[in-house]
């Protein structure tokens, strides 16, 4: 059993990692470059088996409280005619339904745990290289540690390093646009419901925040170009330019959108050399997977993922 862990990525991957961890009773730090309290991120949904690895670390519950369950999914013609629906998972099922929160408040609620647990947290502490399960920060600074889990995403340093002929992560040509309307202006969906505008140029998907009343909602736009972004006014003004034919809520949620976010789509289907002695990546950093194109709207089921992972470094010890 490894004596001490460093981690790389203080993200959902990484903060999940370092409950397990903690909860096996192995010391562990976690450097992270952005402060604990960023705001970034978008709406997340998690899946049954991301909450399967959260309570195999005790870490549901807290997630239960500050988020609210998805019933369903649905499909609408721009004039509201519901074309389509379908279950977002079995209600009979005893691992219950999806969990949808803002990516910042699991962030928050995860972390949160991880330190009460004894977990150490270095935020403005950016890793630049590995060498032999050391970490080396942008300052020179060597953090020592028996193992380093890189997770620290889709473009992941760790990942070169175990295996600089590693695939690299390929643009698909899409991007996935997110924002958040505190005040709409429009009836939105009740939380229960993801709803999903068909529009000409775009489908639109939204659901209300069950606390706030505010809405969530995301797009998946083409991206022939690198396309990511966080100019609000440009991404807003080429919005309304796609929905300003089709009528329903799209254009109006997103004239009165507070923050809206672009990010690339890519892929890495496989990684044939995933850890090596002292070095192990998790997460994004291990395996990035769009749902099948047929799913309309896309959804990220990341965060799932991601919590299965983390587990797997270290399961919890058996009680």
């Amino acid at each position: 059993m490894p004596e001490h862990v460093v981690i790389s990525g203080g993200g959902i991957a990484g903060t999940t990692a370092a409950l397990a961890l903690r909860t096996a009773g192995i010391p562990v730090t976690v450097l992270e470059s952005r402060p604990a309290r960023h705001g970034e991120g978008s709406v997340v949904r998690l899946n049954p088996n991301g909450m399967d690895a959260l309570r195999a670390v005790g870490a549901h519950q807290p997630i239960i409280s500050e988020s609210f369950p998805l019933v369903r999914t649905e499909r609408v013609s721009p004039d509201g005619e519901r074309i389509g629906y379908a279950l977002a998972a079995d209600p009979a099922s005893e691992r219950g339904l999806p969990r949808v929160l803002h990516w910042a408040v699991l962030s928050r609620l995860l972390r949160e745990q991880a330190i009460e647990r004894g977990a150490t947290f270095r935020h403005g502490s950016t890793v630049v290289d590995a060498d032999d399960g050391q970490a080396v920060l942008d300052s020179g600074e060597r953090v020592e540690g028996d193992l380093l889990v890189g997770a620290d995403g889709v473009h992941s340093m760790v990942r070169d390093r175990i295996d600089p002929n590693a695939p690299k992560p390929e643009r698909i040509g899409t991007r996935t646009v997110y924002g958040f309307a505190a005040r709409p202006n429009c009836e939105p969906p009740p939380p229960e419901i993801l709803r999903a505008q068909l529009g000409a140029k775009a489908f639109f998907a939204a659901t209300r925040e069950n606390r706030s009343g505010g809405c969530f909602w995301f797009t998946s736009l083409p991206a022939p170009e690198r396309g990511e972004s966080g100019d609000v006014e440009r991404l807003r003004a080429e919005l309304l330019e796609l929905y300003a034919d089709d009528g329903g809520f799209a254009a109006t949620i997103v004239a009165n959108s507070d923050s809206i976010l672009s990010f690339d789509d890519h892929a890495l289907p496989s990684l044939p050399r995933w850890h090596d002695g002292r070095m192990i990546v998790i997460g994004d950093a291990l395996q990035w997977l769009l749902p099948p194109p047929s799913r309309v709207p896309r959804w990220r089921w990341r965060t799932g993922w991601n919590s299965r992972a983390a587990c797997a470094i270290c399961p919890p010890p058996k009680r």
